[in-house]
């Protein structure tokens, strides 16, 4: 459904190698501020900070983060089902070019979550 192919999306453009090594990065920061403890924080994040990042990013349910953000709701629902790029996809299914309405949608989807103004 619609939720969860957005969730993934979502999921699998915020849950890179890069994304991941700037919670990292800014985890070794946050270490480096604390007294006593700095030394041993900041051996703990670089060791094990990669893998628990990738450990909890899978252990995410899309389904049910979407439906507790509201992603999901009605009013998301209604807002998509009312915006052009579905109505021109909805169209195109419509006229059996199911292939080039897909392909088309998919182009601006991939569009909008590449803008820098998208999340």
């Amino acid at each position: 459904d619609f939720c969860e192919f957005l969730g993934n999306e979502i999921m699998t453009r915020l849950v890179t190698n890069a994304t991941i090594d700037e919670v990292v990065a800014a985890a070794e920061k946050v270490c480096g501020e604390l007294p006593f403890v700095s030394n041993e924080c900041t051996a703990l994040v670089e060791e094990y900070g990669h893998y628990y990042l990738q450990l909890l990013a899978g252990s995410i349910d899309v389904a049910q983060l979407c439906s507790e953000i509201g992603l999901c709701s009605q009013h998301v629902r209604n807002m998509v089902e009312s915006s052009q790029l579905f109505q021109v996809v909805k169209q195109g299914l419509r006229d059996d070019d199911e292939c080039k309405a897909c392909t088309d949608g998919m182009d601006i989807i991939q569009d909008i979550l590449k803008s820098k103004d998208t999340l």
